[in-house]
């Protein structure tokens, strides 16, 4: 992936467990035909993507290797290691993020930061790293995923390496924890995270009592005339909606929970990009409450989701479509986004053939709308950002399209 011409300074590569025989020699080779790289980034995966004669392609569970050589002429470049002991507080300074991660927080106007966070499943300090980087650097765009592997038993990795830091192997691999590459300059990540879900009706409710994840009481929002009531009479309520028993059976399989992390956006111009996908961990038949995996404030508005197949397709192609709406809006207003020229997918290992019966389905429909070279892994768990917040997800497609340039006026 090239925002000009010359040598590559960044690589990213994704890699099948089946290699594992061979890990400690990927950067060693790696620096040895590409000199001029000065910052490597990689891990395993479930599945690889890649591009190929025929458009991108997700290989799933067989020997395959995805390298991606960045050329970035402006752009400052970091790639950094950290265990979970090493994380500071959520609510640390600004400065103490910006001194941790070697990335400043002051910028100038005309250029972005981005971060691509690859992380091991038992880095347990995920949540306090987003939502520092969300504190320090809340402008940047944030993307990424959980290490995988083939198999359960398959060995995994995490590739992690800098020419310009003394205290590493030469292999780059580390055992556990996160590796973040951040970058500053005339270059940008733009997030489109697809949580594989349709709502199951249009009605949104507002939550009128709770405590910590457990949801007691909700109400209609724009409803005056409906009366408050405990969250699962509201879900019945939704389900009715359906027309038979067996699509009642059949969505009742599939439920989650959607969250609006913003308490002010009206509640017209909501849409998917708005709401955090969180499962429904418990009900409470009795007295109608309903567990989330996720705390829930009162005041914040929630809707009844279906995750499944048909959801899935619906989620992704609604927002490949609003992702260029943008940027036709964009084009209208006299607004230069910059060009595209690469895409990072991280994509969830419960999806791909396991979910559509089909290979690649993904990344060849994000490519059917943004047609430039794209790479990543099926991945343990995905990184995006919803309403400005970044959050680990499941069952979720992200991606991050690369761009030159900032957005400006022409």
């Amino acid at each position: 992936m090239s925002s000009s011409s010359g040598d590559p300074t960044v690589a990213l590569f994704f890699a099948a467990s089946s290699y594992s025989v061979e890990f400690d020699r990927i950067i060693p080779v790696l620096r040895s035909k590409v000199p001029s790289l000065q910052h490597i980034i990689g891990c395993t995966g479930f599945g690889v993507i890649g591009g190929s004669a025929e458009g991108p392609q997700e290989v799933e569970g067989e020997p395959a290797l995805s390298l991606t050589l960045g050329v970035l002429p402006g752009v400052q470049v970091t790639a950094h290691h950290m265990s979970n002991q090493e994380v500071p507080d959520a609510d640390a300074r600004q400065e103490t993020w910006q001194d941790f991660m070697h990335t400043s927080i002051d910028m100038p106007p005309d250029h972005s930061t981005s971060f691509v966070v690859v992380a091991d499943p038992t880095f347990h300090r995920v949540s306090d790293l987003l939502a520092g980087l969300d504190y320090a650097y809340p402008e940047a765009s944030k993307i990424g995923g959980f290490v995988s592997s083939a198999t359960q038993t398959a060995k995994r990795a995490l590739w992690c390496w800098s020419a310009d830091k003394s205290n590493q192997s030469d292999d780059g691999i580390m055992m556990g924890g996160a590796a973040v590459l951040s970058l500053q300059g005339p270059v940008r990540i733009e997030p489109i995270v697809a949580q594989g879900c349709r709502p199951l009706t249009d009605t949104t409710w507002l939550v009128d009592k709770c405590e910590n994840n457990i949801i007691m009481q909700v109400r209609g929002v724009g409803q005056p005339s409906w009366k408050a009531m405990p969250p699962l009479a509201a879900l019945q309520h939704d389900l009715c909606s359906l027309t038979t028993k067996d699509d009642r059976e059949d969505v009742s399989n599939n439920l989650t929970l959607a969250v609006a992390p913003d308490d002010f956006k009206d509640e017209s111009e909501l849409d998917a990009n708005d709401f955090l996908i969180r499962g429904i961990i418990g009900m409470d038949p009795k007295g109608g409450a309903i567990a989330v995996g996720e705390t829930v404030g009162v005041g914040k508005r929630i809707r009844f989701m279906v995750r499944d197949k048909e959801g899935a397709k619906q989620d992704l192609q609604n927002h490949a479509l609003a992702y260029k709406r943008r940027e036709l809006q964009a084009s209208m207003e006299g607004k230069s986004l910059g060009q595209a020229f690469g895409a990072l997918i991280f994509t969830c290992n419960g999806r791909g053939r396991n979910l559509f019966n089909e290979l690649s389905y993904d990344s060849r429909k994000i490519a059917e709308f943004i047609p430039v070279p794209s790479s990543g892994f099926l991945c343990n768990g995905e990184i995006g950002q919803i309403a400005r917040t970044t959050a680990l997800h499941g069952f979720t497609c992200a991606v991050g399209v690369l761009r030159a340039g900032p957005v400006s006026e022409q």
